[in-house]
């Protein structure tokens, strides 16, 4: 269970973060206190989703196929603002059978979204991943807690100049690309979207490495 003091020392590394964004220990020291193997913050937006801070490699990979392929527990968390979790093993009721199966590769167990929430808005998530199994109903609720204690701090942290909730390098790339899709192919910016989005799951890759690849001009569409 989440203590005060907890609490407190989550809140003392935001008062003593004096760089752009979220505090650097925050996804580690979120690891620690929910005793999880990973965790990522992601900011959601209504056609967009980028890495807010990640306790790994594998942890940020894992958000971004679910970037790319628009399903699991931090695109749920964000439409439906409602915290779930799921084990990564095949079976017929798993919710996210795309996302669990990348997941289940990289050696994730369990996995989990939590909304943080403002001004009664989701505009980030808590995404859990654990290694050991499954991600129990106390662990949820302590990382509900976790959530409801620091969505202002967060909220304040990234309006701090300079960053903004503007997007990253990465996901300028992404925009970008869109936009060339849709000169490319006369389609409006959902659809272009969404032409990438096919692209990079029919062919297993990351969607930003596609929009790298349209960006770049090695990859083209044709009119529709």
């Amino acid at each position: 269970m989440i203590s005060r003091s907890d609490l407190d020392t989550l809140r003392e590394s935001f008062a003593t973060w004096d760089k752009p964004g979220l505090p650097g220990s925050l996804a580690t020291d979120c690891v620690r206190l929910l005793d999880v193997s990973d965790i990522t913050i992601s900011f959601v937006g209504a056609s967009d989703q980028h890495i807010l801070c990640s306790s790994s490699d594998d942890s940020r990979t894992l958000d971004e196929w679910e970037f790319t392929l628009q399903e699991g527990p931090c695109f749920d968390a964000g439409v439906n603002s409602t915290s779930k979790t799921a084990e990564t093993a095949p079976s017929n009721t798993n919710p996210w059978p795309q996302l669990s199966a990348k997941a289940h590769a990289i050696g994730y167990q369990s996995i989990a979204g939590v909304p943080l929430r403002a001004g009664g808005t989701t505009f980030a998530t808590i995404n859990l991943q654990d290694r050991q199994g499954k991600i129990t109903p106390e662990t949820l609720a302590d990382a509900e807690q976790i959530a409801k204690e620091l969505a202002s701090l967060v909220v304040g942290s990234l309006s701090q100049p300079p960053p903004s909730l503007g997007q990253p390098a990465e996901h300028d790339t992404f925009h970008q690309a869109t936009g060339m899709v849709m000169a490319q192919m006369g389609i409006d910016a959902g659809s272009a979207a969404d032409v990438l989005r096919a692209h990079a799951w029919s062919h297993d890759r990351l969607l930003m490495d596609t929009a790298s690849e349209v960006v770049a001009r090695t990859l083209t569409f044709s009119p529709a």
